[in-house]
């Protein structure tokens, strides 16, 4: 994980990234803890021995994130984790994180090699905390 909260850093992270047509970049993360197997990663075949060239799937991440967004977040202006590293970013940080098996982070492992950005100093960087409602609930 590329977030370390009150000095925990966890076994993951997941970032989903949207880019504007005028190419502003929103980064939405959330944290994985170590625990039951998560029905997203196990939608991308995780854990599988069969996956080894990487995965290709579509996900509807509606579905699958919904009750994260109805929760509250951290919110800062940073830059992107990989390549280029573009400043500029807003970033929304997700309080309520999901569980990841033992399992299935051995498995990603195997395919990927850690790829988490050192930790960067916040360098004078408000970081604000709000709420979110999903609507219909």
């Amino acid at each position: 994980a590329e977030h370390v909260i009150d000095g925990v850093t966890n076994a993951g992270e997941v970032q989903v990234h949207h880019q504007s047509a005028a190419g502003e970049n929103l980064v939405i993360a959330y944290m994985l803890k170590t625990g039951a197997a998560n029905p997203m990663l196990t939608s991308l075949t995780l854990p599988s021995s069969a996956v080894s060239d990487g995965i290709s799937k579509t996900v509807d991440l509606q579905s699958q994130l919904t009750t994260l967004f109805a929760d509250d977040y951290y919110h800062y202006m940073g830059s992107l984790a990989q390549p280029p590293c573009t400043e500029g970013t807003h970033w929304i940080l997700m309080m309520q994180g999901q569980t990841v098996s033992q399992a299935q982070q051995d498995d990603f492992l195997s395919m990927f090699k850690a790829n988490a950005r050192p930790l960067q100093l916040r360098n004078g960087r408000p970081i604000v905390s709000g709420s979110t409602s999903v609507s219909g609930e």
